[in-house]
């Protein structure tokens, strides 16, 4: 070959030690060099902002409005000029921010100091200064509602007084209540002919002048209901909350909406005011209505340890005889127990939240604590009295026969009784705060039907109380008494208290608590006490563990109790038909304590 002489790349051991050694050198050169040239490609250089001199919601906001714009940071790296341009106009940005509370002389400092590795903090120092405050507040009515007593009484809680630092956000919600308010009561043309906020910062006070306009009240005009052939008329019309010549209202709307959904047979509800036909300040209102299949069938199945194995079928006719009616049957079948029933509901006329009842069930019981046979005939009737408040009052005819700790008996009772409920829990599906209470008294005598004279009162309570770190107490009591002058025997099983189980006191076998006869065998009690207390922490999104402590029990004499306690822990995965809570308890404070694991499906209230 012509030319300089070609040395091959592995031409021996000293050669590739030769090219090694200068190749290492020449890596390192280069790197040293590519560093000291471009170090944002090495470390990638930010900008962060720090706010002093202010705290809470003002200092929320300070950092809203300093907010970085886009293309300052790219790739790693800072743009020197679009930082220095935005650092100019901060200043003011954080004088406006400052004014809705209140501040409007401030003093403000801001510096760019460079920090290690190229990084840039903006430091922005805030003193606000004096806030201003309201000096004269003047706030008018006028038009056809000027006089209006609710309008007044408005007008006297308007979130601002003087003294008061002016606070632009409570200004506005002032205003906007107002102005809803006359909405509400049928005014709703309301709207400001004045409304200003003269400011003095040297002087540190404002004035506040409001004037509203009621302008005339409106009426409900003519109701059309669109859709829903199928249904009768009149039951349609029995869940509007309004009626032509009442005083128009989008709260009355929005709650006649809600009671069409409420009722489970409606897919799509639009209640709409006909504002562009309206006369003589009467507003027609459409109400379009899509509804679902009322006939509905629906199986189930599960497993608790109290019950063993479960399956149901549930079947539903929402408009039996196109008249409205509800006409529902359910089959009920576990290891223990099976249950046929059918209920017939015919609703108020009159009010959408009424209706009567009509119930009869078959049931058979095969538990360790007793068998029995029970048939029950019912006619109760419903209302509601206000959101999820519930009442009502019922006659049940009773027939039950019973083998019970080793007795064979037969039970005729004809039970009047009143029911009452009430729910407050936010999130029905995983509730994190809330309470939940119902009661029932019910009693019978022999000069009435019966085969012997009773009077029981039953209730339950459930508070649950939010507490840090994503945690949760529940608090769960239930007590019964039972009032009556004959023996025990009198009383058929499925009326005598017992405890024990999944929702009772974990740790004991189902309704395995209870005095007993001279045999040892559990016969049943005239007095319940229960009280369960849980603390439970929510993991993930869907799941929880908690620990509980349970204690009650049955008795026939609150004078005399036997107490069963128990502690455990919990694992619970919450799902759209409840939580499946998976539950280990430890009997406490007996001779020979025992575990017990417990599985159920669904709330305890």
């Amino acid at each position: 070959m012509n030319g300089a002489p070609c040395l091959p790349f592995f031409s021996g051991t000293s050669v590739l030690k030769l090219n090694s050694a200068r190749k290492l050198r020449i890596l390192t050169v280069a790197f040293l060099l590519l560093a000291a040239l471009t170090p944002s490609a090495i470390l990638a250089a930010s900008v962060s902002i720090s706010i002093t001199g202010v705290e809470g919601e003002v200092h929320r906001n300070l950092q809203a409005a300093a907010g970085l714009p886009p293309g300052i940071e790219s790739e790693g790296r800072i743009d020197e000029r679009w930082l220095e341009r935005y650092v100019r106009g901060l200043k003011p940005r954080i004088a406006k921010a400052l004014q809705p509370f209140g501040y409007y002389r401030p003093e403000i400092r801001i510096s760019l100091p460079e920090r290690r590795n190229g990084d840039r903090q903006v430091r922005i120092e805030v003193d606000p200064g004096k806030p201003v405050r309201v000096d004269k507040l003047e706030l008018e009515l006028e038009g056809a509602g000027k006089d209006e007593k609710q309008l007044r009484e408005q007008l006297r809680a308007f979130p601002l007084e003087p003294g008061d630092v002016l606070d632009h956000g409570l200004y506005q919600q002032g205003k906007d209540e107002l102005r809803n308010r006359a909405v509400d009561l049928g005014y709703l043309q309301a709207d400001y002919s004045r409304h200003e906020m003269l400011v003095d910062p040297d002087a540190g006070k404002a004035d506040i002048r409001l004037r509203l306009q009621t302008g005339e009240r409106y009426f409900v005009g003519p109701v059309e209901i669109r859709g829903a052939h199928e249904y009768p008329p009149w039951f349609l019309r029995r869940f509007l909350s309004i009626a032509p010549g009442q005083v128009f209202s989008y709260e009355r709307l929005g709650r006649t909406q809600r009671n069409y959904y409420d009722s489970d047979r409606f897919s799509s509800v639009r209640v709409r005011p006909m504002e562009d036909e309206v006369e003589n300040l009467r507003v027609p209102v459409s109400v379009d209505l899509e509804t679902k299949p009322p006939k509905r069938l629906r199986p189930g199945i599960g497993y608790g340890t109290d019950t063993g194995a479960r399956f149901s079928l549930t079947y539903q006719d929402l408009n039996h005889l196109h008249l409205g009616n509800e006409l529902a049957g359910e089959l009920k079948l576990s290891e223990v127990s099976r249950n046929l029933g059918t209920s017939y509901i015919l609703p108020s006329r009159r009010r959408p939240d009424a209706s009567i009842r009509l119930q009869l069930s078959l049931q058979e019981d095969n538990l360790d604590a007793y068998e029995n046979r029970l048939l029950i005939a019912e006619v109760e009737y419903q209302r509601q009295f206000a959101a999820k408040r519930l009442g009502s009052v019922f006659l049940r005819y009773h027939r039950e026969d019973f083998d019970l700790a080793g007795d064979r008996d037969r039970a005729l009772l004809l039970l009047f009784g009143i029911r009452g409920s009430l729910v407050r829990f936010k999130d029905p599906l995983r509730p994190r705060s809330g309470w939940q209470g119902s009661m029932e008294v019910r009693g019978a005598h022999p000069n009435l039907g019966s085969d012997s004279a009773l009077l029981q009162v039953l209730g339950t309570t459930n508070l649950l109380f939010p507490l840090p770190w994503r945690s949760t107490f529940l608090l769960r009591l239930e007590g019964a008494t039972t009032l009556q002058e004959d023996g025990l025997g009198d009383i058929p099983a499925s009326l005598r208290f017992f405890a024990g189980g999944d929702r009772s006191i974990r740790g004991y076998a189902y309704q395995s608590i209870g005095p007993r006869n001279a045999q040892g065998e559990v016969e049943g009690g005239k007095q319940l006490a229960l009280g369960n207390l849980e603390l439970e922490r929510a993991l993930f999104e869907n799941w929880g563990l908690a620990l509980f402590f349970d204690m009650g029990g049955a008795f026939n004499q609150f004078t005399d109790p036997n107490w069963f306690r128990s502690v455990g822990v919990s694992l619970r995965r919450y799902t759209q038909i409840g939580p499946v809570s998976f539950a280990v308890a430890r009997q406490i404070r007996v001779e020979d304590p025992s575990w017990r694991l417990h599985l159920s499906v669904g709330f305890s209230w």
